[in-house]
């Protein structure tokens, strides 16, 4: 009967299966290609100058423009009453370095601005490097795909999986190990992490689905971005890795995924 009823909420043919990168693969691609280039050529874009940077992935332009570095997120970093996350300071840093000569390279991708009013961008240095790209690959920034910006999605994903095999930046910090699901329950937090569980269980809903990692968390898919993921039951019974930011709501407590890349099955 579940079956039956994913098959009808789903329509045949407009999901696009996306694969993984697995670290086996990694390993290849660093035995073959060392170096990935984070050059590349940058049509389109606007030559703005930087003239603050915020964080590790938020800067102000000389027209008073924020810009929120589109595909990839950094810890936070202390301000007013809230406290910074280890490896934001040392992100801030780093773009700051990278943005020494304040005169870059802007591309937009398909929504240009964000609720917050901000202008979402990869940014380029004038000799073509994707800044983006660079902190990923550093382990400096995780990766934060939001749909339908994903211009620049495999080379990101490729920068993070090289950069968590090399145990680079965040990937190298215990804070940021693989924790069970059932510590988003005990310790109540609501910051970026890893957790591990099995999928239980799929509830459809009106507005999307919920892979159940026990009786008290599930993910939540967005109806949306259905499209970029695999059918739902391929995660049925599965043993996964979420990566995003846990919210409360009532009694249950969610991770919302807006893309494949924050959902790895774990083989085995």
């Amino acid at each position: 009967m579940q079956e039956e009823m994913l098959r009808d909420y789903f329509k045949k043919g407009h999901i696009k299966i996306f694969r993984n990168f697995t670290l086996l693969v990694v390993f290849a691609l660093l035995m073959v290609v060392p170096i990935v280039s984070i050059e590349a050529s940058v049509a389109n874009a606007d030559t703005v100058t930087v003239v603050r940077v915020i964080d590790g992935d938020t800067v102000v332009l000389s027209d008073n423009r924020h810009v929120r570095l589109l595909g990839i997120n950094t810890p936070e970093i202390s301000h007013h009453k809230r406290i910074g996350e280890p490896g934001g300071v040392m992100a801030k840093n780093a773009l700051k370095s990278l943005l020494k000569e304040r005169t870059i390279l802007l591309e937009t991708d398909i929504e240009q601005v964000d609720h917050y009013g901000r202008t979402l961008a990869y940014l380029f240095t004038l000799g073509g490097v994707n800044i983006n790209q660079k902190m990923v690959r550093e382990g400096l920034a995780t990766l934060n795909l939001y749909p339908p910006n994903l211009k620049y999605s495999k080379q990101l994903l490729l920068a993070q999986e090289m950069a968590e095999v090399e145990g680079l930046g965040i990937w190298g910090m215990s804070v940021y190990d693989q924790l069970p699901v059932e510590s988003i329950v005990n310790k109540k937090s609501k910051r970026w992490g890893r957790f591990v569980a099995k999928v239980t269980a799929i509830s459809i809903e009106q507005k999307g689905v919920k892979l159940w990692l026990g009786e008290k968390v599930y993910i939540w898919l967005k109806k949306p971005n259905l499209d970029y993921f695999p059918l739902p039951q391929s995660y049925l019974n599965k043993e996964v890795e979420i990566r995003g930011w846990p919210r409360k709501w009532g009694k249950y407590w969610s991770i919302d995924a807006r893309h494949p890349s924050q959902i790895i099955i774990h083989s085995g």
